[in-house]
């Protein structure tokens, strides 16, 4: 975690209060896990994921292959050629 204090209503204040909660005190650089359980009301699990918020993580996965998209089908390519 960054020496940013998170008092905002995001994801990673949600995280660190999920820590505090449980009796784990959040040092800056720390590195924290923990599961969105539901984005929409800021909710996290971190210490049982027992269950999760599937449509944040589909968003989040969908941002990252858009990121990559073209790299990968450079690379195929240049590879392959263009006879697949």
């Amino acid at each position: 975690m960054s020496t940013h204090s998170y008092r905002r209503r995001c994801i990673e204040a949600a995280a660190v209060r999920a820590y505090r909660k449980v009796g784990i005190d959040i040092r800056p650089g720390m590195t924290i896990e923990y599961v969105v359980a539901d984005v929409k009301r800021h909710v996290v699990e971190v210490r049982d994921p027992g269950s999760f918020d599937y449509r944040y993580y589909l968003e989040v996965l969908e941002r990252a292959w858009t990121e990559i998209e073209f790299l990968i089908a450079a690379t195929v390519e240049r590879d392959f050629g263009s006879s697949r």
